[in-house]
């Protein structure tokens, strides 16, 4: 296994698609995006990824990151190779999502907000790994990452491995098939910048 998807939030999904922002104790909107970034992945790019659907987030929602980070441990202690481990959400406190919305080649996609977690001492590795999928989606999909958020008060198990991030795919208020859409696009992002450290 080259790459980890998972999911601290399961429960978010998207509004336009499933009438609600959140489905409690489900792999919602936000998983179904993650089977699309995990067939582009492995079908179009040959990386081998592993996407849990382990729940984190119910009945303690509180508790999400905890049971998340176990959930983490336990898939690196078991494949010592991955090269990239993503956390898939989704934002939200839009009021329009003109701002969390892109055209890329003629179709809506969801903006991406990659999020790094300052709160720990390799937190710079998972920096320069979100600059390298920043600068790379911006010569091949310019507008699809929105930003780099740096949170310094939280780790969000980044700590576990040096290419861990959060993604967030658009908010509430995309549809599930701009989520998906956008996914399939980050693969090639994430492919080629896998591909570049190998011949760097």
């Amino acid at each position: 296994v080259q790459i980890i998807l998972y999911h601290t939030h399961n429960a978010e999904t998207y509004l336009p698609s499933d009438g609600v922002s959140k489905r409690a104790g489900e792999n919602a909107g936000v998983s179904t995006a993650a089977d699309v970034f995990q067939q582009a992945l492995e079908q179009k790019y040959g990386l081998r990824t592993l996407h849990s659907k382990v729940l984190h987030d119910y009945p303690d929602w509180n508790r999400s990151y905890i049971n998340s980070l176990a959930t983490v441990k336990t898939l690196l202690a078991a494949n010592p190779d991955v090269r990239a481990v993503f956390d898939v959400h989704r934002d939200a406190g839009f009021t329009s999502k003109d701002p969390t919305t892109v055209m890329l080649n003629g179709q809506a996609a969801a903006k991406i907000m990659i999020v790094v977690g300052a709160n720990h001492e390799h937190w710079k590795e998972n920096l320069a790994f979100a600059q390298a999928l920043e600068d790379k989606s911006n010569a091949l999909y310019p507008g699809l990452v929105r930003s780099i958020r740096i949170v310094q008060a939280n780790r969000y198990n980044q700590q576990a491995h040096p290419h861990s991030l959060i993604l967030e795919i658009g908010s509430d208020l995309n549809t599930q098939e701009e989520a998906n859409y956008a996914l399939e696009c980050f693969a090639q992002v994430v492919a080629e910048v896998l591909q570049d450290e190998e011949t760097t």
